[in-house]
């Protein structure tokens, strides 16, 4: 993994609030990774869990979920200072509904024109017109997803985990948890409008998918299935006389109810992928279509919910345990060389700033 390339970070933090957490918002935290600290620098505005963030293409903006049963998406401008522990000032542009349940994905068109929201309990995909100054304009389209799985708990109707814009920005993916599907979407960019494309991608009976990356430029995607914490590489888009098989994406045995969480990747090489229940990062090598897990550690807490990489650190929202863990790793990426952490309540998301190359802000 070679040398830390950035020493000084800050971090959003997106976080549930009451009835599945305590926090009030999301939070601003430093970290220096030359003296080995993280902490809170301060809180961004109040809202109702904002379980997930995203940026505006150059960052000024985010964006953040309410993963309520009225689901809401909001705006915030981000001013941030030249001063590494300074948390900036966040100026509100505004909020909307997402039309469904449960937001819990966002995602922002390369353009900056337009924001898409996965809700989660209603199984459908929001889309946002978004305004010059990055503020939450008309809803364009509301797409809904359909089918349903083997699970008789969690797969009884589409869940729409997240979304995933392809890197030409001509389309997007969506992790269908209900159905094992991930479901494609072309985006009219006058209209903003969606229109369903065929074939979608099939994966296992039961896997409930729940998050799929863009690799090889767009022409393959890697998914993780939460329920049976597996991982599958397939080409893009899906052929239709394709089978995809899945591999598992832990060595550890993973206890029922376990859930895979969370898959990040630098380069469409090295995977990590976090496994809730066991409470471990499992670290995952690619070979074309074949991915094999190479080692495994501790995730410094519980219920590692989200996963961020920044160089030769990995950033993990311990849901459970109430604290954000920066953990860095040795040069071969397998091990840790060293775990910092921070208390904040019910940590579900981990945005990491944007920064040029360079020793520091």
């Amino acid at each position: 993994m070679g040398e830390h390339i950035y020493l000084y970070r800050r971090l959003l933090v997106g976080a549930y609030g009451p009835p599945e957490g305590s926090a009030k918002g999301f939070t601003v935290l430093g970290h220096d990774s030359s003296s080995g600290t993280l902490r809170t620098l301060g809180a961004g505005p109040e809202l109702n869990s904002p379980s997930f963030l995203a940026f505006s293409p150059d960052a000024a903006v985010v964006y953040a979920t309410s993963e309520q049963s009225d689901g809401r998406v909001s705006a915030f401008r981000w001013r941030r200072s030249d001063v590494p522990a300074d948390p900036g000032s966040f100026t509100a542009l505004g909020e909307a509904s997402t039309g469904g349940e449960a937001p819990c994905h966002v995602a922002v068109h390369p353009s900056g024109r337009f924001l898409f929201s996965a809700n989660y309990s209603s199984g459908s995909v929001a889309v946002h017109r978004l305004s010059d100054d990055g503020g939450i304009g008309e809803l364009t389209d509301l797409a809904e997803v359909s089918g349903s799985g083997p699970d008789p708990d969690r797969q009884v109707a589409p869940h729409a985990h997240m979304v995933a814009v392809a890197p030409a920005g001509h389309e997007i993916a969506v992790a269908d948890l209900g159905s094992d599907r991930v479901w494609r979407f072309g985006l009219d960019r006058g209209s903003g409008r969606l229109s369903a494309l065929d074939p979608p991608l099939v994966l296992p009976p039961g896997s409930g998918t729940r998050q799929v990356l863009f690799v090889d430029d767009g022409r393959r995607v890697v998914t993780l299935g939460e329920l049976d914490g597996s991982v599958a590489v397939a080409d893009w888009p899906p052929r239709t006389d394709a089978t995809v098989v899945s591999t598992p994406g832990a060595t550890t045995d993973l206890a029922p109810g376990g859930l895979a969480a969370a898959l990040v990747t630098a380069d469409g090489r090295r995977f990590y992928c976090s496994h809730r229940g066991a409470d471990r990062i499992a670290v995952l090598d690619r070979q074309a279509d074949a991915v094999k897990v190479v080692a495994e550690f501790d995730c410094a807490g519980a219920w590692p919910r989200h996963l961020s990489l920044a160089g030769d650190v990995l950033y993990v929202a311990n849901q459970h345990s109430n604290a954000v863990a920066a953990i860095g790793l040795r040069a071969d990426g397998r091990t840790p060389s060293s775990v910092t952490t921070a208390t904040l309540p019910s940590p579900t998301c981990v945005l990491l700033e944007p920064r040029k190359d360079g020793p520091s802000v």
